[in-house]
């Protein structure tokens, strides 16, 4: 099984770097980024993610809709807030909220998430 990843960002770099920390993941993935709600809807539908991994600032988007949004796909994704500002999502109880600064904690923390995907059993 491979994970399918889905960035919800609008700098390209940002991901790069993200990709980059993620090769030490052990297992296969691809990724896809996105940058508007229009975007997210057609990879919800399209690309089927595993995981989201959301700024919290985007420019016209508010990472509260795009929550919104794949907690209403189904099947529904893991969602986490993936940003740089992690002492303005002190607020988000209950969601991940990892630091792009830290990103050497990247591969462990989408493993702890996805964890239960790799015990699941083929469909």
């Amino acid at each position: 099984m491979s994970w399918r990843l889905l960035f919800v960002d609008d700098a390209e770099e940002d991901v790069e770097l993200a990709e980059f920390a993620l090769s030490e993941l052990a297992v296969p993935w691809t990724r896809r980024r996105v940058a508007t709600r229009d975007e997210l809807i057609a990879a919800l539908r399209d690309y089927d993610p595993h995981l989201v991994l959301c700024d919290l600032n985007l420019p016209g988007f508010c990472w509260e809709e795009a929550r919104q949004l794949v907690f209403a796909a189904a099947p529904s994704p893991q969602f986490a807030v993936l940003t740089g500002a992690v002492e303005q999502a002190e607020h988000l109880a209950g969601l991940p909220v990892w630091d792009k600064n830290r990103l050497d904690r990247l591969p462990w923390q989408v493993s702890a998430l996805l964890a239960p995907l790799r015990a699941a059993p083929a469909a």
